[in-house]
C-alpha cells in the first residue's frame, strides 16, 4: 500500500515538474517570437542581417560548451539521489568542468571576433561578437543548475528561469533597439549585448532559487 502511495506521489511529482518545464519553454518561445515584430520595424531587414550574421557562431560554441549538459546531470543527480548519496559532489565537479569550457569559449569568442568579422566584411560589428562572449561561459552555467534541479525533480527553476531569461532579452533588446534606431550597427551590438544580460539575470535567478 505504501509502495503504490509512493509511486503515485513520484508519477504526480514528475508529471508536474513536466508540465513546468513545457510551460516554461512555451512562454519563453512566444516571447521570443513576438519579439521579432517590432525589432524587424525599429531596426530593419539590414539590422536582423548583421544579427544573425553573429548568432550562428554563438549557437556553434554553446553547442559543445552547453548542449546536453542538463540531461545528463540530471540523469546523474537522479541516480545519486536513488542511491541514497549526496548529489553535491556531481554537482560541483560538473560545475568546475563547464565554467571552464565555457570560459574557454568565451574567450576564443573574443579571440576571433576580429577575424570573422573582417571576413564577413561586417568589421563595424566586431563589438557585438565582443558583447556577446559572456554568454557561451554563462549558459555553461545555468546549463548545470537546471541539470542539478531538474534530477532533483525541482523544474520551477528552470521554467522561472527560461521566462526570465527571455523576458529580460526582450526588454532591453527593444529598449537598445529604440536609443540606437538611427544606427543600425549600434543597435545590433547592444541588441548582442542584451542577450548577455538576460543570461547573467537567468544565472542569478538558478543560483538564488
Amino acid at each position: 500500500m505504501e509502495k503504490a502511495k509512493e509511486i503515485k506521489q513520484t508519477k504526480g511529482g514528475f508529471l508536474k515538474g513536466a508540465a513546468w518545464i513545457a510551460l516554461g519553454g512555451f512562454v519563453a518561445k512566444i516571447i521570443g517570437a513576438l519579439y521579432r515584430i517590432p525589432l524587424t520595424n525599429l531596426i530593419g531587414g539590414h539590422g536582423l542581417g548583421l544579427y544573425q550574421m553573429v548568432y550562428p557562431v554563438y549557437c556553434l560554441l554553446l553547442t559543445v560548451s552547453a548542449t546536453g549538459i542538463p540531461a545528463s546531470i540530471a540523469k546523474l543527480t537522479a541516480e545519486r539521489i536513488g542511491q541514497g548519496r549526496s548529489e553535491k559532489p556531481v554537482f560541483r565537479t560538473a560545475m568546475k568542468l563547464f565554467l571552464l569550457i565555457g570560459g574557454t569559449g568565451s574567450v576564443l569568442m573574443v579571440l576571433i571576433a576580429p577575424f570573422l568579422s573582417a571576413a564577413q566584411g561586417t568589421k563595424e560589428i566586431v563589438g557585438g561578437y565582443y558583447a556577446l562572449a559572456p554568454s557561451v561561459f554563462l549558459v555553461s552555467a545555468i546549463s548545470v543548475f537546471r541539470g542539478w534541479f531538474q534530477g532533483k525533480n525541482q523544474m520551477f527553476p528552470t521554467a522561472i528561469s527560461e521566462i526570465t531569461e527571455q523576458a529580460v532579452k526582450v526588454g532591453f533588446g527593444l529598449l537598445f533597439a529604440y536609443l540606437y534606431r538611427g544606427n543600425v550597427e549600434k543597435a545590433v551590438v547592444f541588441l548582442l549585448l542584451s542577450v548577455s544580460i538576460s543570461e547573467a539575470v537567468a544565472l542569478l535567478i538558478v543560483f538564488l532559487l
